[in-house]
């Protein structure tokens, strides 16, 4: 066996990603409920005060929304993406150590 298959992660580590893993769930979830939300009022309150068309109303909502979703959730991306950059790190000292490298 090699000693990638044989390698036991620290659990401290599996702890980590899991809970940053369910807080990334969590954030995703509620960034999309208040992304939607935000494109359905807009869309409305476009439509009763501008003059826009269907067309540029839906896309301007759309944009305003998605860019709700994407502040709302970024932070929590950025926790997740450190996380595993440091349990990838710490996994590969382990195994460079025990290669003896």
């Amino acid at each position: 066996m090699s000693a990638e298959k044989d390698f036991q992660y620290d659990i401290h580590d599996v702890q980590n990603i899991k809970t940053a893993f369910l807080d990334l769930q969590q954030e995703e979830s509620t960034g999309f409920k208040l992304g939607f939300g935000t494109a359905i009022l807009s869309y409305f309150v476009f439509r009763r005060f501008t003059y826009l068309r269907t067309g540029p109303r839906f896309v301007g909502s759309m944009i305003l929304g998605s860019q709700i979703y994407g502040f709302y959730t970024h932070r929590s991306r950025a926790y997740y993406d450190y996380v595993a950059q440091q349990v990838n790190l710490h996994a590969s000292e382990a195994i460079n150590q025990c290669l003896g490298h």
